[in-house]
C-alpha cells in the first residue's frame, strides 16, 4: 500500500505455513515456524481502490509431553484454523492467526520383537481384547461363550447389523472379561 492510502475496510485475508519444525526436548516438544499472511484492503485511493499487504508471522509453541526426551521421534502437523484481521486506524492493520498444532511422539526404546504368535491354552480365562476370525459353522453365541462375553457386546463393538449373519473369514473384535 502506498503511504498516503487510507484503509477503509478489509476485504480478504488468507495465509499458509511456509516453514515449520518440531524438536523433542525433555518433557516437551517445541514447535516453531512462520505463517505467511496476505490481506486485501479497500482503500480511499480511487485510482487504486484495492491494495494488498503481505507479511510473515513467526510462531513458537511448547507442547508438554511427559516422559519424552530429545532422542524420541516426533510427528507433527500445523494448520491455520482461521485468520482475523482488523483495521486499527486508517493506516494500520492488526492480524491474528489461530493455529492447530497436532503432535505425536514415539518413544525410541530397544526391545525384543515378537517372533511367534499363537493361541493361549487358557485364552478364555485372560481378560483382554482378541480378534477372532469366523470359521465355517460358527455362530455368535458359541464365540461369545468361548470368550466369556455376550452376543450383545460383540454385536455392539463390531457394529453387526444382523447377529445371525456372520461369514467365514470375517474378523470380529472381542473384549474379553472375567468375573473376579
Amino acid at each position: 500500500m502506498a503511504e498516503n492510502d487510507e484503509i477503509l475496510k478489509l476485504v480478504y485475508a488468507d495465509g499458509n505455513i511456509s516453514y515449520c519444525e518440531a524438536k523433542a526436548e525433555k518433557n516437551m516438544v517445541l514447535v516453531k515456524g512462520i505463517a505467511d499472511v496476505d490481506v486485501i484492503c479497500l482503500s480511499k485511493n480511487d485510482r487504486m481502490p484495492f491494495a494488498g499487504v503481505s507479511g510473515s508471522l513467526p510462531f513458537s509453541q511448547e507442547v508438554e509431553m511427559l516422559s519424552i526426551d530429545e532422542n524420541d521421534s516426533i510427528l507433527y502437523d500445523v494448520q491455520i484454523e482461521n485468520i482475523q484481521a482488523n483495521v486499527l486506524n486508517n493506516s494500520e492493520i492488526e492480524v491474528s492467526v489461530n493455529l492447530s498444532i497436532d503432535v505425536c511422539a514415539q518413544k525410541n526404546e530397544k526391545g525384543e520383537n515378537v517372533s511367534k504368535i499363537g493361541e493361549c491354552k487358557n485364552a478364555a480365562d485372560t481378560p483382554s481384547a482378541a480378534i477372532y476370525v469366523v470359521q465355517k459353522g460358527d455362530i455368535l453365541w458359541d464365540i461369545a461363550k468361548r470368550y466369556r462375553t455376550s452376543v450383545d457386546c460383540i454385536v455392539a463393538l463390531n457394529n453387526i447389523e444382523n447377529p445371525d449373519l456372520i461369514y467365514p473369514g470375517q474378523k470380529i473384535l472381542i473384549m474379553k472379561s472375567i468375573a473376579l
